[in-house]
C-alpha cells in the first residue's frame, strides 16, 4: 500500500488564511503568522493602557497582550471578543480579540491594488500585522 506524499506545514501554511470576524466585517491574516486561537481568554485588565490594549492574557506561563482588533484597525472597538488568536509578529506574540469563531480559507491570488479579497465566500479585508502592531497605534496615537 502506498502512502501519499507528506506535506509539510510550511506548505499547508501558504495556502492558507485564517479569517477573523471583527464586529461585522472579516479580516483575513497568513496561518502562517497564527500560533493558536483560544476561546473565552481569561483577561488580566492593566491600569493606564491605551483602549487598545484589552489586557493580558496567560497563555501557559507566557504572558501575552491582548489587544482590541478593531481599535488597531481604525473600525470602532470590541464590545465583548470571544476568541483570540495568537499571532507571532516582528513585534513578538500579540492575541488579536475577535468577535466570533475563525475560520480558515485557501489564500486567494496574489491581486494588485485590492483592499477586500473574496476568501472562502466572505469579503474579507487583508491585515498586516507589522502595521497592526506598530507601537505608535498601540499607544493610541496615530
Amino acid at each position: 500500500m502506498t502512502e501519499p506524499p507528506a506535506t509539510s506545514a510550511v506548505e499547508s501554511d501558504a495556502t492558507l488564511v485564517l479569517l477573523m470576524p471583527v464586529g461585522h466585517d472579516w479580516y483575513a491574516l497568513d496561518v502562517a503568522t497564527v500560533r493558536e486561537v483560544v476561546a473565552a481568554p481569561v483577561v488580566t485588565p492593566l491600569p493606564s493602557v491605551s483602549p487598545a490594549v484589552l489586557g493580558v492574557i496567560n497563555l501557559r506561563g507566557e504572558i501575552v497582550p491582548y489587544l482590541d482588533t478593531a481599535a488597531l484597525l481604525g473600525v470602532g472597538t470590541l464590545t465583548s471578543p470571544l476568541f483570540a488568536v495568537v499571532v507571532e509578529s516582528s513585534r513578538g506574540l500579540a492575541a488579536l480579540g475577535m468577535s466570533g469563531a475563525p475560520e480558515t480559507a485557501p489564500a486567494p491570488e496574489p491581486q494588485d491594488d485590492a483592499e477586500m479579497l473574496y476568501i472562502g465566500g466572505r469579503l474579507a479585508t487583508a491585515v498586516d500585522l507589522d502595521t497592526a502592531l506598530d507601537p505608535t497605534r498601540l499607544a493610541g496615537r496615530r
